[in-house]
C-alpha cells in the first residue's frame, strides 16, 4: 500500500501538478491522523474492557468477602443475645438474693464474658485490600465505590474499635473471675453469700449488660449495611 502511494505521489510531482500534490499530502496526512486515532481508540477500548472484567471479578470477590462478614456479624450477634440474655438473670438473681442452684452456673458463666476474641472476629477484607491496590476508581460507578468505602472505613472500623473497647473492659475486670470457680463453660460461686453482698460484682455485671447491649446495637447497624450494600453489588453484577 505505501508503495502504491508512492507511485501517486512520484508521478504527481513530475507532472509538475503542485496543486493536486498539496491536496494528496493533505489527504494522506489525514488517512495517517484518522489511522492513529483508529488505533488509540481500538487500544482505549481494550483497556476500558480490560478494566469492566477486573472490576467484575473485584466485584465478586468484594460479594463473597461482605457475604462472610455478615455471617460473622450474625453468629456474634447470635452469642451476644445469649450473654444479655444471662446477664439480666443474673443480675435479677443478685437483686432478689434469691436461692443458688446450679442451673445458674452456666449464666454465670455468659453473663461475665465481655470482649472475648470470638466478639472481636476480623472482618474480611481480601477484596477491599486488592481494590485499594488496583485504585479506588477501578469501581466504575462513583455512588456504588463510595458506598463501599464507607462500609469498610467506616462502619466496619467503628465495630472493630467497640469490640477493642469491651475487651479492654473484659481485661480491667479479670478479678471478678477470682470469685468463681471455672469447669468448662460453668462458674460456680466459691461462696454464694458473699457474692451476694459482692457490690463489685453486680457493678462488672451491670457494666457488661451495657458494653454488650451497645455492641449487638452496632453489630445490627453493620449488618444491614452490609446486607445493603450487598445487595447493590448483587445489582451491579446482573446489569
Amino acid at each position: 500500500m505505501f508503495s502504491f502511494f508512492r507511485k501517486i505521489r512520484q508521478s504527481l510531482l513530475g507532472s509538475g501538478q503542485a496543486r493536486k500534490y498539496l491536496l494528496y499530502a493533505v489527504g494522506e496526512i489525514l488517512l495517517v491522523v484518522i489511522g492513529i486515532l483508529i488505533a488509540l481508540q481500538v487500544n482505549n477500548w481494550n483497556e476500558w474492557r480490560k478494566d469492566r472484567l477486573k472490576e467484575k471479578n473485584l466485584l465478586h470477590t468484594l460479594m463473597n468477602d461482605i457475604d462472610r462478614n455478615i455471617q460473622t456479624i450474625e453468629s456474634t450477634i447470635s452469642l451476644h443475645e445469649k450473654r444479655i440474655r444471662s446477664t439480666e438473670l443474673i443480675l435479677s438473681v443478685l437483686e432478689s438474693h434469691s436461692p443458688y442452684n446450679d442451673s445458674l452456673s452456666s449464666h454465670f458463666y455468659y453473663a461475665i464474658l465481655v470482649g472475648t476474641a470470638y466478639s472481636g472476629n476480623p472482618f474480611s477484607r481480601n477484596g477491599y485490600e486488592v481494590l485499594k491496590n488496583e485504585g479506588l476508581n477501578l469501581i466504575s460507578k462513583e455512588p456504588l465505590r463510595n458506598e463501599i468505602i464507607i462500609l469498610y472505613e467506616e462502619t466496619y472500623n467503628k465495630l472493630e474499635s467497640w469490640a477493642g473497647y469491651m475487651t479492654d473492659f473484659g481485661l480491667e475486670s479479670l478479678g471478678v473471675w477470682d470469685n468463681f470457680e471455672r469447669k468448662s463453660r460453668t462458674l460456680r460461686p466459691l461462696n454464694y453469700s458473699e457474692l451476694l453482698e459482692n457490690t463489685a460484682v453486680q457493678n462488672h455485671f451491670e457494666s457488661s449488660k451495657v458494653y454488650n447491649e451497645t455492641y449487638e446495637t452496632r453489630l445490627n447497624e453493620s449488618l444491614a449495611e452490609s446486607n445493603r450494600i450487598l445487595h447493590l453489588i448483587k445489582m451491579e453484577l446482573h446489569e
